[in-house]
């Protein structure tokens, strides 16, 4: 092989794993964004899903529900991350009076906070639960703080949450969970003791 044939070959081969390079790189930075963007969504259904519920505390909560900001807090951080809407979601608890409005601030902060996005962050997410919770009780606060606790391996008190949870639940509209949930704390405790 002449020397000349050699070196077109060892040149085809560096601009080949070059362009190989550029075109994984740019898988990844799509996947990336696609991640980025499920959790987002996720974050979103994770926020309704708790809003889902028809007792009166509940409802009032519940329409308190800010759909404009969520998607706005979404795009803030899919485009700067969870710490930019962290800081979104302070700048919004500090303009509201309300306690419905700042209890559903915190619960944005605290399923952020958690979230693949929020760096799972299960102590901050606790926080912000409990924050949520001294603000207005209800059964999303309870809920969140019951998960972060048992996330955190604090047994006792996810038992003693996830029970205030069924307690706030309608007994009439809430049924499926509340017989989840009540089975739910019957296996923590066996496997407590």
């Amino acid at each position: 092989m002449s020397k000349n044939n050699q070196t077109r070959k060892s040149t085809h081969k560096s601009h080949t794993s070059g362009a190989r390079k550029k075109k994984l790189f740019t898988y990844l930075v799509v996947i990336t964004g696609l991640v980025i963007g499920f959790m987002s969504v996720w974050l979103l259904i994770s926020h309704y899903k708790l809003l889902d519920s028809t007792d009166q505390t509940s409802q009032e909560a519940g329409n308190e529900l800010d759909t404009k900001r969520l998607e706005e807090l979404d795009a803030i951080v899919t485009k700067s991350g969870s710490k930019a809407g962290q800081s979104f979601l302070t700048d919004e608890i500090n303009k509201v009076d309300e306690p419905v409005k700042k209890s559903n601030l915190y619960i944005d902060k605290a399923v952020l906070a958690g979230s693949f996005v929020g760096g799972s962050d299960n102590e901050e997410a606790l926080g912000y639960a409990y924050e949520a919770e001294d603000i207005f009780p209800n059964e999303r606060t309870a809920y969140l703080i019951a998960f972060y606790e048992e996330k955190l391996g604090n047994i006792s008190n996810a038992i003693k949450y996830y029970e205030i949870y069924i307690s706030r639940l309608s007994k009439d509209d809430d049924s499926e969970d509340i017989e989840y949930y009540s089975d739910y704390v019957e296996k923590l405790k066996a496997e407590d003791k």
